[in-house]
């Protein structure tokens, strides 16, 4: 699987010895309990005229959770299940008997991340999910039935990519009409406050039925006080409208929207959020990750309080998949050009945030199937101490996210000591590539205990330099690299606690 290192990767194709079922047959009735409790007949949501539709997958199948982290399956569940339009019910079904609880919960070592947190679907887990996935002998994971309301079923794989095909497969192919207004709603508001400003709550509605919207009722409540707050207008098939919440004083809490009428007819779908106060912080930010092996998919932004981007990065992956090549940080620091209020994002383009798994190498006490554990921090600097940790992310403590993190800050000072927080001020290596010696020139903002080191791509220390206390200024320490082979290496410069990582070819 993508991003847990080395752990061993179910295979797509089922090891059974049948075909799957085909198009247009009737599909087996069943009787499951979900991971909550609640009991689910085929036949009831059947009778009930329900097109149901079942995926069969696995916390340990990466397409399963791109899948999973498109989305499409909890809007249309919210839009078209028993709380919604009640055309449609959708039921994950986790396929492999020897998934636990903490996989489930992206907590474990099998698994992509957490698939239960913001899922409200019925999910079937265990024994009862192997045994269904057998019964509807599930070829590959995932395999996505749809079942009309006739009891045909059709496989509709490809059509759960798009939530707008994946709803006319399982209405208008199925020849089950929605006749009840169907939407999903997301809170879109603020998620943190600054200074002594209010912040604002709002939520992004979205018609995906064929039944235009024309009003829609919501429940807020933040801290125990309720509000009602009404939408009228016209939205249209695909349609979005944002509805404003209300406006907050400065306060911390939960915020809790329902949706519970659209149309005059009852609803009940819930989003929250929590509010939290911004962190107060010098001008100097301080940013390190340790990622795990797709760096190139994290990327950080610092947005100021009119959404400009004032500074972001992309990581690099690590030089090599070993413990000691996988534990370089990366890190930058940012000179922010003045107070106010700004907003820290991290973020993952694949939607699994920061992996543990086991490198492809021995780890520090020799077991090979301790995990590493990748983390980032972000904390704000005053040329000697931690002022305020604005995110931190800590895998071995059960840190997680997707998408994307966001954290607000409030830069409440300029630091004294802004030329001296940066270790090296500057770094390079040359000649880039070179068949003998290489030098490394440097620039200390201040001074600093110095060490240079050269690794091979397998993070295997080759030569080590320790220089002791270095003033601030320039320096170079040059190196022979006649006598290795050729290929990629690492120069890693060590000021303090700062590191910098260069590259090098030897040819």
């Amino acid at each position: 699987m993508k991003k847990l290192l080395s752990l061993v990767v179910m295979a797509a194709t089922l090891s059974i010895s049948w075909a799957q079922l085909p198009d247009n047959s009737i599909a087996p009735n069943f009787t499951v309990t979900d991971i909550d409790g609640e009991s689910h007949s085929l036949q009831d949501y059947l009778d009930q005229g329900t097109t149901v539709v079942l995926n069969f997958g696995a916390t340990t199948c990466s397409t399963c959770w791109t899948l999973n982290q498109t989305g499409n399956f909890k809007n249309v569940y919210n839009a078209f299940g028993p709380d919604g339009s009640g055309d449609i019910m959708y039921i994950w079904i986790e396929s492999n008997p020897q998934t636990n609880d903490a996989d489930l919960n992206g907590t474990g070592t099998a698994t992509f991340g957490d698939w239960v947190t913001g899922s409200p679907y019925p999910i079937i887990d265990g024994n009862q999910g192997y045994n269904l996935s057998n019964t509807y002998q599930v070829p590959a994971y995932p395999t996505i039935y749809t079942i009309c309301p006739s009891g045909i079923l059709r496989e509709t794989y490809e059509e759960s990519w798009e939530m707008s095909t994946l709803v006319t497969a399982a209405t208008t192919l199925c020849g089950n009409a929605v006749t009840s207004p169907a939407a999903t709603m997301s809170y879109s508001g603020d998620e943190f406050y600054c200074a002594e400003e209010g912040w604002e709550a709002s939520a992004n509605l979205t018609n995906l039925g064929p039944i235009a919207i024309t009003s829609a009722t919501f429940e807020v409540n933040f801290n125990g006080n309720t509000e009602v707050v009404t939408y009228s207008g016209s939205l249209n098939t695909n349609g979005v409208a944002d509805v404003n919440l209300g406006t907050f004083n400065s306060a911390s809490g939960e915020i809790e929207a329902t949706l519970v009428s659209l149309n005059g007819q009852p609803r009940n779908l819930v989003d929250a959020q929590s509010i939290a106060g911004s962190t107060q912080s010098t001008n100097q930010i301080v940013v390190q990750i340790m990622p795990d092996p797709y760096g190139y998919e994290v990327s950080w932004e610092i947005l100021d309080d009119n959404n400009n981007i004032v500074a972001g990065a992309t990581c690099d992956d690590p030089a090599a998949i070993t413990w000691q090549a996988m534990s370089v940080v990366q890190d930058w620091v940012i000179h922010l050009p003045s107070t106010g209020c700004y907003t820290f994002k991290l973020k993952d383009s694949y939607g699994d945030g920061l992996t543990p798994g086991v490198p492809n190498g021995q780890s520090p006490s020799g077991d090979p199937n301790q995990l590493f554990y990748p983390t980032a921090k972000v904390y704000s600097y005053d040329g000697t101490t931690n002022v305020a940790t604005i995110l931190s992310v800590d895998t071995e403590q059960g840190d997680n996210y997707a998408y994307e993190l966001v954290r607000g800050f409030e830069v409440t000072s300029i630091s004294t000591g802004i030329e001296e927080v940066d270790s090296f001020v500057e770094s390079k290596v040359f000649p880039n590539p070179t068949a003998g010696e290489a030098q490394v020139v440097y620039t200390l903002g201040q001074s600093s205990d110095v060490t240079v080191e050269v690794t091979n791509a397998l993070g295997q220390r080759v030569e080590l330099r320790q220089l002791g206390s270095l003033p601030a200024g320039e320096h170079r320490t040059t190196f022979d690299l006649s006598g290795l082979t050729a290929g990629m290496y690492n120069v890693v410069l060590r000021a303090d606690d700062r590191v910098s990582t260069l590259r090098i070819t030897k040819q």
